[in-house]
């Protein structure tokens, strides 16, 4: 079962998006750069969802530390910012994809599904 870590202050959010992911994947949690990191020294994911306005680190400074630990891992950054405006606080940073906040959850999951096909395996 393919591994995903769900990155985002809103606990809301985060909650329901693991109840929906986690019936096709196995899913970690946290609710900051800071607890995610801890995270990741003792678990692999194959894909990173974040969000880029957190409190303590901001995904961006996130994102380029989650890359000098795994260079495979695919990181989706989910923010109200626009893309244009992510793309110039990512530069040099390999991002999957930018996703627009606010999202219907049925977009976010059409996406997975998406990678899914694209790397040629399922993340199920």
């Amino acid at each position: 079962m393919k591994r995903i870590l769900l990155v985002d202050d809103d606990e809301g959010l985060v909650e329901l998006l693991r109840v929906v992911l986690a019936q096709q994947y196995f899913v970690s949690v946290a609710y900051n750069a800071i607890e995610a990191l801890t995270i990741l020294r003792s678990e692999r994911f194959d894909l990173i969802i974040t969000d880029f306005c957190m409190p303590i680190m901001d995904g961006s400074s996130f994102a380029k530390i989650c890359r000098t630990h795994d260079t495979q891992v695919k990181i989706i950054v989910a923010s109200s910012e626009s893309p244009a405006t992510l793309s110039e606080k990512f530069v040099g940073v390999d991002v999957y994809k930018f996703f627009q906040k606010p999202y219907e959850l049925s977009s976010l999951t059409s996406l997975i599904s998406t990678l899914d096909s694209e790397v040629g395996g399922s993340y199920v």
